[in-house]
């Protein structure tokens, strides 16, 4: 049955008692132009719907601004080199906590009293955490010790042997010695340390610290000892660390200037004299 009126359908199902069917849409004979038939198609229906290359293929990453992806990165390259400690800070040891004591109601205290003098030490090692060199101080090479220029003067004590001493006998120069050496006053005022290990200057019993030691040895202020045993043996410097008295090196005293020219041999002829002055109080001379 064909008819080209869509309302002929319908009412043969009247004739014959049937239900009346829903009205159909009716259906358009297909353009004959290719062009037509494609501008029919709603691009949507294809625009929504994913290939299987789609599906398979990874999820791409989002993209960030480019100023928000510098910033980031910079933020992470210094967090990471800021939160890495270097090979000095994992060998340092661990501050011990320090527990705060109580708080304790305050009493009327009596008047302060003047504190005894402290023994003066310009050399003395101070209080503070130790340095550990990095993997660049270890493999750098080791710079060239610099002597500096000087002036001195080897001097003997009259009355004590000449020579080998005994070790009585060095202890007693070293004794008149340092009477007269810590004696100076003015540009000649300073500090005697007796050599390492050394227990017979008794206000510095075990004689000088290591960090006294390498300061000296850095300046040229120190010496080592020729004949056994360092007691007796010891280094006078000045405040300025400009002139040195060595004690019982390998002679009773050897003076020392760090200068040159006519301004160290005046230098080196007015300490010799200061010297000389304060050994006349216990009867020795210098020759």
């Amino acid at each position: 049955f064909c008819s080209e009126d869509p309302g002929a359908l319908a009412n043969l199902y009247s004739a014959f008692g049937g239900a009346r069917p829903a009205a159909t849409p009716t259906v358009q004979a297909a353009p004959a132009s290719g062009n037509a038939a494609a501008a029919a198609v709603d691009p949507r229906a294809f625009r929504m719907k994913p290939s299987v290359g789609t599906w398979l293929s990874a999820p791409r990453a989002r993209v960030r601004p480019l100023a928000a992806v510098v910033v980031s990165n910079s933020a992470a390259k210094e967090s990471a080199f800021r939160r890495l400690p270097s090979v000095g800070t994992w060998l340092a040891p661990v501050p011990a906590p320090v527990a705060l004591a109580a708080s304790a109601p305050q009493k009327a205290s009596p008047a302060p009293q003047a504190a005894a003098p402290a023994p003066t030490r310009t050399l003395a090692a101070k209080a503070s955490t130790p340095l550990l060199p990095s993997i660049g101080t270890w493999v750098a090479p080791r710079p060239a010790v610099v002597q500096r220029p000087r002036v001195d003067a080897v001097l003997r004590l009259g009355g004590l042997q000449e020579g080998a001493m005994s070790p009585d006998q060095r202890f007693e120069a070293e004794r008149v010695l340092t009477k007269a050496l810590l004696e100076m006053t003015g540009d000649f005022e300073g500090s005697y340390y007796p050599l390492p290990s050394s227990e017979s200057f008794a206000p510095i019993p075990g004689g000088m610290s290591a960090e006294e030691a390498g300061v000296l040895r850095s300046r040229s202020l120190l010496f080592e000892p020729k004949q056994s045993g360092a007691d007796g043996r010891g280094v006078f410097v000045n405040n300025a660390q400009s002139v040195a008295a060595w004690v019982n090196e390998d002679d009773h005293l050897r003076l020392i200037v760090f200068r040159t020219g006519v301004a160290a041999a005046d230098t080196l002829a007015r300490f010799q004299q200061a010297v000389a002055a304060a050994l006349k109080q216990d009867g020795y001379v210098l020759k």
